[in-house]
């Protein structure tokens, strides 16, 4: 899961990392007393899932506060298109407010999971890059690449290796160093699986800054990281939660087209990892959590029905105390009354399982029952 720029800067300013004065707008009107605190001197930056803002005008720099009300209107709810975005582009709900940042030279720097070798792979150049990965293959000698155990973290050695290939100034030597080292505190404690700051600037006044920031958050690690959680939450504003037992589930829309349904957070969360490992987006995360009933998985399935960019909805179910039978029930029923029209794979097993696959064969509607996730995969894939 990603967070925008604003959170994400939330999460730095935690872990000392130095960022921009900056407010968050969802409305041009707070735009005047936004300025009493940044100066009209500022860049706005319209807040969307996507890289190469600036090149797509996503990003304006403001030199009075006419400027800013105009940019501001002209990104707020209106929809940025970049070559990260689908051909519609994504509506900017949110712009964000910044001082103007005087620097003296940038810097990219970034944290990432390396699986092929269970490591962080930190990467750092002396510019600030578009794309890193073409970077690293046509100019390798800008960019300094370390291998970092998780458990022991970035050694004064390395540092020191980082800070004399960048050529900085003694004098700034210990202050950048500093700035890494916040940098892997914040994705090892937060269970991070991208930090990138690009820019990471000198400032005229002598300090580093983060003048733009991504990050990408491990899902599967999202139980222990409420504070990350409620960010992600307060921007979907789809946590479905109340106390009507038929609408007590969890909710989290995402960016991907196959909508998910699980039972229980830690299968939920196995299931999006199982589509992601395989070159596949959720469209959202869903655990019906604890009794289930008719009516529940029937809500449940029009949520996620509701989502206008989910083009397939893969349920997977492990009965426990849900009983299988109960959600083959609501899933006939829900698709009947809503005419869902969406492909749908589903996988049952444990509690009253065989009961549940009768039922959805007996239906005659064309549902892909697998017996394991991985025939489940193979299928979404042909179709996707």
């Amino acid at each position: 899961m990603n967070l925008y720029e604003y959170q994400s800067k939330e999460l730095l300013a935690q872990y000392g990392l130095n960022i921009p004065k900056g407010i968050t707008l969802s409305d041009v009107n707070g735009v005047e007393n936004a300025l009493k605190e940044i100066g009209d001197n500022c860049v706005v930056k319209a807040q969307v899932h996507a890289g190469s803002r600036a090149m797509a005008g996503g990003i304006k720099f403001a030199l009075n506060a006419v400027d800013a009300k105009i940019f501001t209107e002209q990104l707020l709810h209106n929809k940025i298109i970049t070559p990260q975005t689908e051909k519609e582009g994504l509506l900017a709900k949110s712009v964000l407010l910044e001082e103007a940042i005087d620097f003296e030279r940038s810097f990219y720097a970034s944290l990432i999971v390396d699986r092929s070798t269970q490591s962080v792979v930190l990467m750092v150049s002396r510019d600030n890059v578009d794309d890193i990965e073409k970077t690293a293959k046509e100019h390798p000698e800008s960019i300094v690449k370390k291998t970092i155990d998780i458990n022991t973290g970035l050694s004064k050695k390395v540092l020191g290796e980082i800070v004399s290939v960048l050529g900085i100034e003694e004098e700034y030597q210990d202050s950048f160093s500093q700035q890494l080292q916040n940098m892997f505190s914040l994705f090892k404690e937060k269970d991070l699986l991208l930090l990138e700051i690009n820019p990471l600037v000198l400032a005229k006044d002598g300090k580093f800054y983060c003048l733009d920031a991504k990050v990408e958050v491990d899902d599967s690690a999202l139980y222990r990281q409420p504070y990350v959680l409620s960010l992600i939450q307060q921007n979907n504003a789809s946590e479905k939660i109340t106390d009507d037992p038929d609408f007590n589930f969890s909710y989290v829309e995402l960016d991907g087209v196959i909508g998910c349904m699980a039972n229980g957070a830690g299968l939920a969360m196995g299931t999006m990892d199982l589509l992601i490992n395989n070159g596949l987006k959720p469209a959202n995360f869903l655990d019906l959590s604890g009794a289930v009933t008719n009516n529940k998985v029937s809500n449940a399935l029009g949520r996620i029905y509701q989502n206008k960019k989910v083009e397939v909805i893969f349920i997977n179910i492990f009965g426990g105390i849900v009983h299988c039978d109960i959600v083959a029930e609501g899933v006939i029923d829900t698709i009947k009354q809503k005419n869902i029209d969406k492909p749908i794979f589903l996988r049952f097993a444990g509690t009253m399982a065989e009961e549940g696959i009768k039922k959805i064969k007996d239906s005659g509607l064309n549902i892909f029952i697998g017996s394991d996730t991985g025939s489940i995969i193979k299928e979404i894939k042909n179709i996707i």
